[in-house]
């Protein structure tokens, strides 16, 4: 963690001033001479809140670990747009600072006093109210939008004091973790690497945003920097029975160690992600366990999506969204349907307004409102067309007055003689149903969701500590977007090649990438061009490869490496890891993901995603599709074969069948002859008195006719 110190109050003063001059940041009388003492521990919370256009202020709460009396809170606000306006900072109620903006500012630093009454709960509460120029100006109010947004990032806590040590289960896992390390003794033994991960996916459901991370201790240069105020380390050993639980500490920071059967530390480590974890009020436990998949729901209203009671207000443009992932239904969605609930307050004559509600900025639907109703009650379809993995619903309420007493063609200026409009929905009774199916195209987007809340995880070869650290990664990467917390499911590569589960397969081997059919092959490839864009990568040089395909029917996440020598595969292996770093770095940035694959080539380097059909040539892919070539040969070869022999059959067979004709003819040629013969002796038997010499066999053509007799002296005069 970075250390910084506490500007002296002569200092602070200066340099707010100066802010002042330059970017318009003015703070409320009196807040300048309160400056802070000076602070013994920096607290960075890492979350970046934010708040849209509106009069009403949005609560925001910073964790504060127990035992710290923070002092002032400091950070940077962002602006989205080149409107003027101005960020009220609120604290029980009371504006504490002000920073104001035109059009040339697009951010500001803040510092907000706090104390020791603003901690509730564990947690500072304060409030962030933005106003956009057009709300207080009227001049404005028409010609200038009220549609923005702030976010107030780089959020430290400068607080003195002693953080106090966790005595109980229930309280180890407090508010305030930035970072967790997951420590297994062993990266060789399944069952141990199904606990790491196990427990990796529950610390990252239960801290979504904070550096978690599973190591051995053989190997601990990738684990997460972790400090006695803001970090947790968790340990895994291998021993006998039911899981026992003790709390101690490693260097200062608070150490919870899981001892029992390896089989069993999995579930144990699940159960670190449940919020029942309240009921350990003892520093040691035993029988920890959580096991099963959450079911994924159809169904979700506006309050679980994280707008509990969104509000609409003012003249201009002025919005709120909701973000809808396909993962907070436990499923890959092929259509949603949406249903808002609200009301409106009914409208002076010299307003009009209109309702747009917008996913993933295509409109569908709006209503024009009137005094006839002030109920809202508006249903919507989105196809699969206009779903993505992760979406963005938007309601978008434009007022503007019908008429004024200013004179202006736009009917604005001069005094406010109307009513600002106020829209409320219910964020209960308002809800987003899902429709079960495929949506998106195969790839990185179909992560999470397609995974149904479970993650069947396998090595390619027997696991190294980096092998394990970057499953670990991945699963960050996954969970961080899962609303859910995943399930592990350890297996063989053999098994996840033969079954059909999706899942994540990482230290692949090449035979194993060929196995899967994935889109990239482990082989040297050459170029990859993208519109102007050229990336080369050298023929001879090791690279990683991160893919996302689909294959019999599921789809599947892989992490390999290609090495042209033995020699060179420690330098592939790193590559993964490198590649994996950054996966993890970009929080959050799964969604930013284009394509199906990711390419590393230096450690060093940046990942650059890409789309595998871009990738030629590729050597692998030309040997494999050749193999396929000498079968298609084969097969016409042998279909050859199969026709001449059958001609060769049926031209004997017409022979053998001409043969048979011929003889059955000259067959039937006797029997005819035998036949009339037998006829004309029967006849020559009834003439009375005739005989027939036995010896002599009548003309069947003339059977009345007596055989010729040679005439006396024919042939024998003297």
């Amino acid at each position: 963690m970075r250390r910084t110190l506490a500007p002296r109050p002569g200092i602070a003063l200066a340099l707010s001033l100066s802010l002042a001059a330059t970017l318009g940041v003015l703070l409320t009388p009196g807040l300048a001479a309160a400056a802070p003492p000076p602070t013994a521990v920096v607290l960075t919370p890492g979350t970046t809140y934010s708040t849209s256009t509106d009069t009403q202020a949005q609560s925001i709460t910073i964790p504060i670990p127990e035992g710290l009396t923070p002092h002032q809170v400091t950070g940077t606000l962002v602006f989205d747009n080149d409107a003027s306006g101005s960020v009220q900072i609120l604290a029980h109620h009371e504006v504490v600072a002000t920073v104001k903006k035109d059009a040339s500012v697009t951010s500001a630093p803040v510092t907000i006093p706090v104390s020791e009454r603003d901690v509730s709960d564990g947690a500072i509460a304060i409030q962030i109210r933005y106003l956009a120029g057009s709300l207080t100006d009227p001049k404005l109010s028409c010609v200038q939008s009220n549609n923005g947004n702030v976010q107030l990032t780089d959020v430290k806590v400068n607080a003195s004091g002693t953080a106090q040590a966790p005595t109980t289960l229930a309280s180890f896992f407090g508010a305030g973790i930035t970072a967790v390390s997951i420590v297994v003794p062993s990266a060789d033994s399944a069952a141990l690497q199904a606990a790491g991960l196990s427990t990796e996916a529950a610390m990252v459901h239960r801290y979504n945003s904070a550096d978690v991370t599973v190591t051995t201790p053989d190997d601990a240069s990738r684990a997460a920097a972790v400090t006695p105020a803001e970090g947790r380390i968790v340990k895994l050993v291998s021993g006998s029975g039911q899981v026992r639980t003790s709390i101690e500490e490693t260097g200062g920071v608070p150490t919870l160690t899981l001892t029992g059967d390896p089989d069993r530390l999995a579930d144990a480590g699940a159960a670190l992600g449940s919020d029942s974890l309240v009921l350990g009020d003892t520093a040691t436990a035993t029988q920890l366990a959580q096991s099963g998949v959450p079911s994924g729901r159809t169904s979700e209203t506006l309050s679980d999506l994280g707008q509990p009671a969104p509000a609409l207000q003012g003249l201009g443009e002025s919005d709120f969204a909701v973000t809808v992932k396909q993962s907070d239904f436990g499923a890959s969605v092929r259509e949603m349907k949406v249903h808002l609930v609200g009301r409106y307050a009914e409208l002076p004559s010299s307003l009009q307004a209109v309702l747009s509600y917008s996913w993933n900025g295509q409109l569908i639907g709006s209503q024009v409102l009137t005094n006839d109703s002030t109920a809202i009650d508006k249903t919507f379809t989105v196809p699969a067309t206009q779903l993505a993995f992760s979406n963005n619903l938007q309601v978008q309420l434009n007022a503007v007055p019908s008429g004024g007493t200013g004179g202006s063609a736009f009917g604005c200026g001069g005094p406010l003689d109307y009513l600002p409009i106020k829209v409320t929905f219910d964020g209960k009774a308002s809800t987003v149903s899902a429709e079960r199916g495929q949506s998106t195209d195969p790839g990185f987007a179909r992560f999470p969701q397609t995974l149904g809340n479970v993650l069947t995880t396998a090595f390619g070869a027997q696991a190294t500590p980096d092998d394990l650290t970057n499953a670990g990664g991945v699963l960050q990467a996954l969970q961080q977007l899962n609303s859910d917390q995943l399930s592990i499911n350890l297996v063989s590569a053999s098994q996840l090649i033969d079954t059909s589960a999706s899942g994540l397969l990482v230290g692949a081997t090449s035979k194993q990438v060929d196995d899967l059919q994935a889109p990239l092959r482990m082989d040297e490839f050459r170029s990859i061009d993208q519109q102007d864009v050229h990336f080369g990568v050298g023929v001879t040089d090791p690279f990683a490869a991160f893919q996302a395909f689909h294959q019999n029917g599921r789809d599947l996440l892989m992490l390999s490496s290609w090495s042209p020598s033995e020699a060179d595969q420690a330098s592939g292996r790193q590559l993964q890891s490198a590649l994996v770093d950054d996966l993890v770095t970009a929080k959050g940035n799964w969604y930013g993901l284009s394509g199906d694959l990711i390419v590393r080539q230096s450690t060093d380097g940046e990942n650059v995603s890409l789309d595998s059909n871009s990738v030629v040539p590729q050597a692998a892919k030309v040997h494999h599709l050749a193999t396929y070539v000498w079968w298609i040969i084969a097969f016409v070869g042998l279909l050859l074969l199969l026709l001449l022999a059958q001609w060769i059959s049926g031209r004997r067979l017409r022979k053998r069948a001409r043969l048979l004709v011929d003889a059955q003819q000259e067959a039937d040629a006797q029997a005819e002859v035998q036949a009339a013969a037998e006829a004309q002796a029967e006849a020559d038997r009834a003439v009375p008195g005739h005989t027939t010499d036995p010896g002599h066999v009548s003309d069947p053509r003339h059977p009345h006719r007596a055989p010729e007799q040679d005439k006396p002296g024919d042939g024998s005069d003297d």
